[in-house]
């Protein structure tokens, strides 16, 4: 019931915004109609705290006689109760219901709503409040030409949104529902997503926010303190008090821009945060910190990326900076933040910082800082790799590293590549919750996994000269994938870091660069839709200024079969996700990026030979084929010769086109569409340590691979493959051939037919091909299913089976089935 009212709440304030604001800009509206929300808020507020004052009089607050004795002294003895408790106070006839009722009524508000929001910030003079409320309500500019160019157009715009905003009920009567404060966060966010680069300097999504408030809460939910140098319209404070046990938090944050930093002490105030639980600063964190002497038990922060900063060599003189020896460049303020956050952290305090992926690599200053906050002070805990275009104003990857100051001498630092794990928007990409889940349950176990985490120690750190780029420790990306199927596949393929082989590189200067570069391989610095590649090109006529040179050891690489490689498909993507991991927001290359990022899989020297030979080849049959091609108009009688033997060869081609794109989806992995089963009937566990185990046709085994089948019926498609394991090694069917079907791929073929008949039925043939292929010299049964037009139960049982997104075979039941089969099925019906 209130999550529904919150939805529709939210729907009616965004309608209002979107209605009212006209021509204006969505930035420029923002401020106006997130001010008088504010305003309905205060007055709400004092109506009902100022009711329940006078309860026993018998009087409500609206009615008091402003001019009368007893009302002034009803007002006198109600203000000085307010300023303790609320903060402020404003007198009964400047209630929002009152200008709100009057503007629409067609009477001139705009001098009394100025004269309301002065008296507010007035009242709270002499109070502890008095901080938190000044300037709060500058940016409501009620003459400025953005409202509309005379007053009286001004005056009906602002009479319209209060005569919106008075018919709405905010339900405070409930104090346990931040209804209002998250409808005002809502709105905040939703502006935010208009807003473009713009954005980013205010907001932070809600689901990043709430994994840095779990991150710097986990095993410490009872802090006491929560600061944010950054802290923009103070979602990640909120968001990271709402975590914390301790009722009593309080939250400290510094923000730069004006406008900001009221809606950041707004947002504190609507969310019910008491003024004298919240402490937020107007300035420039870096260059005049506002909490000097102050320590936290839990530090959040989105700082702006890599800006720019004085680097001031008076700073360090400044223990905030003193102690790696170096200032951060002038142009990447990155590093400055996160030593001005530890600094200001607590020996028992844990933070966590959004960051660029750039401050894990980059050298320089930059490098020895981050050496030295590894090395020498030990309070790296945690990297985590989020993917990209998930905030707003950059589409760049981004991660979050977490920084403690009580770690053990030898305990260890977890990386986690949680890039390829969000749900793709029109214009964003965004975290799910079951997204954040799984990056949390991998902090709380703290193992390495397959492609999501790994647990390094400090000399892994050091081997890597302290380069914390995540790919050096684990990778999800789709390009390690596919180059470690290759891995598993051929065993002497190795997926590595290009830099090894490379004897020295170079940005390409035309009058430095006369002589012929041998074994050498050019990547362009242009980016486009591809990266042009070339192996030894001639630099008089090939290479422009400033394309990237690697020159490599002979011994160990062929520059040619790196030319092949980066030319195709899987190569491009490296070249791409490399040119992304830049830190730009426009994908460009950079030889610090080709140098920690670019990785190939480099196959002995024989190999590549063979593969440079094999490409040639090609070239050659593409270049007869095309004078074949001009042959066949002027000489019939030889067509009719040719087309035999081209029928021939393409039947051979298609054959072996057709095991390679299998053989490349076995690369890739299980997935939503494709599932992998060692052997249809035969227990290979079992016969391997159970030396008094008799093999037998094991009928679990069975269902689970028609389980398989009938998820890919019911959902999507795809393709099963048996004779093949879970780590994509292709095992073959000969040893089942063998025990249960005397040596015969036939017989075997027969009895599996036999058993989707049984269970699955006769009447779903049409959507499912099976088909016996053998795959480097194994034989695989493989199984492509379509999505059937009807739903498929399994078995006497009728049990419901689905795929999932990661790759798992569901069983669906009650409500949560016919919801699939409504939607899966209802255009068949």
């Amino acid at each position: 019931m209130v999550e529904q009212y919150q939805k529709e709440l939210n729907l009616q304030l965004w309608q209002i915004a979107t209605h009212l604001r006209g021509q204006m800009q969505g930035d420029d509206f923002r401020n106006y109609i997130l001010g008088l929300l504010f305003y309905k808020y205060l007055s709400d507020k004092l109506i009902r705290y100022a009711d329940e004052l006078l309860l026993d009089d018998g009087i409500r607050f609206a009615q008091i006689d402003e001019k009368s004795e007893d009302g002034q002294e009803y007002l006198e003895a109600i203000k000085e109760e307010a300023r303790n408790v609320l903060g402020y106070f404003f007198k009964p006839s400047e209630l929002f219901h009152v200008l709100a009722e009057a503007g629409a009524n067609g009477k001139f508000i705009l001098d009394d709503v100025r004269d309301v929001l002065n008296d507010i910030e007035q009242s709270t003079m002499g109070a502890d409040s008095a901080d938190d409320f000044d300037g709060l309500f500058d940016e409501l500019d009620l003459t400025s030409n953005k409202l509309g160019k005379t007053p009286d157009v001004r005056n009906k715009l602002i009479a319209k949104v209060l005569e919106h905003l008075d018919n709405i009920d905010f339900h405070l009567e409930n104090s346990e529902i931040d209804i209002l404060g998250d409808a005002y966060e809502y709105l905040i966010g939703m502006f935010a997503s208009g807003a473009g680069k713009k954005a980013g300097e205010f907001y932070t999504p809600q689901i990043l926010s709430k994994l840095l408030a779990k991150l710097v809460t986990l095993g410490n939910e009872d802090i006491e303190s929560v600061y944010d140098p950054t802290c923009g319209s103070g979602s990640l404070l909120l968001q990271a008090a709402r975590e914390s046990r301790n009722l009593d938090v309080k939250c400290y944050g510094q923000e730069q821009n004006p406008s900001t930093y009221n809606l950041a002490r707004m947002n504190m105030i609507m969310h019910g945060v008491s003024y004298n639980h919240f402490d937020i600063k107007n300035d420039d964190t870096l260059e005049a910190p506002q909490h000097q002497g102050h320590h936290f038990d839990a530090i959040v922060a989105n700082p702006p990326i890599s800006m720019n900063w004085s680097a001031n060599p008076q700073h360090l003189k400044s223990e905030r900076f003193s102690g790696s020896g170096v200032l951060p460049p002038k142009s990447k303020a990155d590093y400055a933040f996160i030593q001005h956050m530890i600094y200001q952290l607590s020996d028992s305090g844990t933070m966590a910082v959004i960051m660029p992926h750039g401050v894990l690599f980059r050298g320089g200053a930059e490098g020895c800082i981050r050496q030295y906050l590894i090395e020498s002070q030990n309070y790296l805990d945690m990297v985590i790799g989020l993917p990209a275009n998930i905030i707003f104003g950059t589409g760049i990857p981004i991660c979050v590293l977490v920084f403690k100051k009580n770690r053990k001498v030898d305990e260890n630092i977890l990386f986690i590549d949680a890039s390829q794990y969000f749900e793709k928007g029109s214009n964003a990409n965004y975290i799910r919750e079951e997204d954040l889940q799984r990056i949390l349950d991998a902090v709380s176990r703290r193992k390495s996994t397959d492609r999501f985490s790994y647990v390094a120690s400090q000399s892994d750190l050091a081997k890597n000269n302290y380069n914390l780029n995540i790919s050096r420790y684990v990778d999800a990306s789709p390009q390690s994938i596919y180059l470690q199927g290759l891995k598993e596949q051929f065993q002497e393929y190795e997926a590595s870091l290009l830099i090894q082989y490379v004897l020295y590189s170079f940005r390409f200067k035309s009058e430095a660069e006369e002589q012929a570069l041998e074994n050498t391989l050019v990547i362009s610095k242009s980016v486009g839709k591809t990266i042009k590649v070339s192996a030894n090109p001639n630099p008089n006529t090939e290479i422009t200024n400033g394309d990237f040179v690697l020159v490599f050891n002979r011994n160990r690489v062929n520059a040619q079969y790196l030319e092949l490689f980066f030319q195709s498909q899987v190569g491009q993507l490296i070249l791409m996700d490399c040119a992304a991991k830049t830190g730009g927001v426009v994908k460009t290359l950079n030889l610090e990026s080709i140098k920690n990022n670019l990785i190939a899989s480099v196959p002995p020297l024989k190999v590549q030979e063979a593969c440079i030979e094999s490409n040639q080849a090609i070239k050659s049959i593409r270049e007869k084929l095309l004078k074949y091609q001009e042959d066949i108009i002027f000489k019939p009688t030889f067509s009719k010769d040719l087309l035999i033997r081209l029928d021939t060869t393409a039947q051979y081609v298609d054959k072996a086109n057709y095991q390679e794109q299998l053989l490349q989806q076995i690369r890739v992995g299980e997935n939503s569409t494709t599932e992998f089963k060692e052997t249809f009937s035969l227990d290979v566990r079992q016969c391997k340590n159970n030396k008094a185990y008799k093999p037998i046709k094991e009928l679990k085994l069975e269902v689970s691979s028609l389980k398989t089948i009938a998820g890919f019926l019911n959902s999507s498609g795809g393709v099963l493959f048996v004779g093949v394991d879970d780590d994509q090694k292709i095992t073959g069917l000969e040893e089942e051939f063998s025990m249960f079907h005397s040596g015969s791929a036939d017989k075997f073929l027969l009895h599996f037919k036999n058993k989707v008949k049984s269970l699955i039925g006769e009447s779903f043939y049409t959507f499912i091909q099976i088909d016996l292929e053998t795959i480097k010299e194994s034989p695989v049964l493989v199984v492509k299913c379509s999505r059937a037009n009807q739903p498929c139960f399994l078995g006497k049982e009728n049990t419901f089976y689905v795929r999932s997104p990661t790759g798992s075979t569901d069983q669906l039941a009650g409500r949560e089935m016919w919801d699939h089969l409504r939607v899966q099925f209802q255009q068949s019906n």
